[in-house]
């Protein structure tokens, strides 16, 4: 297994050309067939901070930002000595000899501004082990084993469901003057598109025309 960057993911909806925010009427093909009352989705918040990619060859950790050519900053300096120093061995014990790449960000701290107002730490949000994306149970279970900290994902009933929770979230950190960028979502068999690629969206705060809600 190379070392894959995170896969790009869209919007739900198509974008408006004349008013540049997305057309709840104009759903994205691959994801509309989910879009329903039956397909149940995971949901996250989206975390404005650095990609990271925690690495795991087989016989020794790495870090690396999104790309390969990616400049590691401060704190991802900071991750990759302390997983070397003291986290080496947890990896060979979980996966023995098997290609591992953990997804996640590096937020907090001096990373972006820090609009989540929390001390520098990177949050996991996917585990692919040898080419198979694993289940969000087993990432949690993982990324605690590691002593990881892992971005929350919860099930939601359906889409309805999720655009609902994207509101209301919203809506909380309005109240509460707290940051929000947005949230990921993807269907619970985590299905892949013709082409194989996941079936997974963002939905982000700035697409919406809020001023027609």
């Amino acid at each position: 297994m190379k070392n894959e960057i995170y896969p790009k993911f869209y919007a739900p909806y198509k974008r408006n050309i004349e008013t540049g925010f997305i057309d709840p009427e104009q759903p994205q093909r691959d994801l509309k067939p989910y879009m329903n009352d039956s397909t149940k989705w995971w949901v996250s918040e989206k975390m404005d901070g650095t990609n990271t990619r925690i690495i795991w060859d087989g016989y020794k950790v790495n870090v690396m930002g999104r790309t390969s050519s990616s400049q590691l900053q401060g704190y991802q300096n900071e991750l990759l000595r302390t997983l070397i120093e003291n986290d080496n061995y947890k990896f060979d014990e979980t996966f023995g000899t098997q290609p591992v790449i953990i997804y996640g960000e590096a937020i907090g701290g001096k990373i972006q501004k820090n609009p989540h107002g929390v001390e520098p730490q990177f949050q996991v949000f996917d585990i692919n082990i040898d080419g198979v994306w694993l289940e969000y149970q087993n990432v949690q279970e993982i990324s605690e084993n590691l002593g990881l900290t892992y971005n929350d994902h919860v099930l939601i009933g359906s889409w309805d469901e999720v655009i609902d929770i994207f509101k209301d979230m919203k809506k909380e950190r309005d109240d509460y003057n707290q940051y929000f960028e947005g949230i990921v979502a993807v269907p619970e068999n985590m299905p892949l598109t013709r082409t194989g690629e996941r079936v997974i969206t963002k939905i982000k705060v700035k697409d919406f025309d809020w001023s027609t809600k």
